[in-house]
């Protein structure tokens, strides 16, 4: 009895007496223990026509098969609690949806989670068997976006100054009637003759001097006209508390959250 090289299949050597149905059976239970296969519920790439797939397989996008027709492969779904969806309940189960989804390796397998797919991060536990995460695009909320600034002049903060102006200038000759005008002053002139203390008669003269200055306003008497001059203003001090608008950038929208990837077809062995 001779053996192949690769994966030491029994075949009879021409010495070796004839007997056909043994040998055949010798071969085929090698064929079963020793040649690579394809396992039942075995999951594989396919790049060309869904037509063209073997007649064991089906392609996996999500929909229910007969239990019946695939007892064999209902044993490994119900074993595992249909982890793909358990159809109607009764004559039918579902196969894994992969539809514009990659397989990714089942966290804890082994018995410890390497715990690079967590519920905390992607919201769904990379433990759970079936477990379908992840999206195409994402829009992030506040608190995924990295702390950072927004610089923007305002102009500048008005501090305590002061302003400085000139008055109208020298007051002019004019004459009055009714109330004195508290604005300005008048020149008093000195009376040679009749001085009634300090008030004018008809009959006197000037002597010609100006000795005071009457203001009206204050019934005082100042040092003279008024002069052209400057008066000190102060503001009523710094802007108080208060807001400035600044335009952020961006839309909002969702970003690209795909990895390179090639599209084909995938299908299930089911007998």
């Amino acid at each position: 009895m001779g053996t192949t090289t690769n994966y030491a299949l029994r075949y009879p050597e021409l010495t070796d007496p004839p007997n056909v149905q043994s040998d055949i059976k010798n071969l085929a239970n090698d064929a079963d223990s020793k040649l690579p296969a394809v396992p039942l519920g075995s999951a594989l790439e396919w790049d060309y026509l869904p037509a063209s797939i073997p007649s064991w397989a089906l392609l996996s996008y999500g929909q229910a098969i007969s239990r019946t027709t695939y007892a064999a492969l209902n044993t490994l779904a119900s074993a595992a609690s249909y982890p793909h969806g358990s159809g109607d309940g009764s004559t039918t189960f579902n196969l894994a949806d992969k539809r514009g989804r990659i397989s990714a390796g089942k966290d804890d397998m082994g018995g410890t989670a390497a715990s690079r797919i967590t519920a905390a991060i992607s919201g769904t536990a990379g433990t759970v068997l079936g477990a379908a995460v992840g999206n195409e695009g994402v829009t992030l909320a506040i608190g995924a976006i990295p702390s950072h600034d927004h610089g923007a002049a305002t102009g500048a903060q008005s501090a305590d100054h002061s302003h400085s102006g000139n008055t109208s200038g020298q007051s002019a000759d004019h004459t009055h009637g009714g109330n004195p005008d508290p604005g300005h002053a008048h020149n008093v002139l000195y009376y040679l003759g009749d001085y009634d203390y300090g008030y004018v008669a008809a009959t006197d003269q000037p002597w010609g001097g100006v000795i005071a200055t009457y203001s009206g306003g204050t019934g005082q008497y100042t040092g003279g006209v008024n002069q052209n001059h400057l008066h000190g203003l102060t503001t009523g001090g710094v802007n108080q508390n208060h807001y400035h608008g600044i335009t952020a950038q961006g839309g909002g929208g969702a970003h690209l959250n795909t990895q390179p990837t090639i599209i084909c077809n995938k299908f299930v062995r089911v007998l």
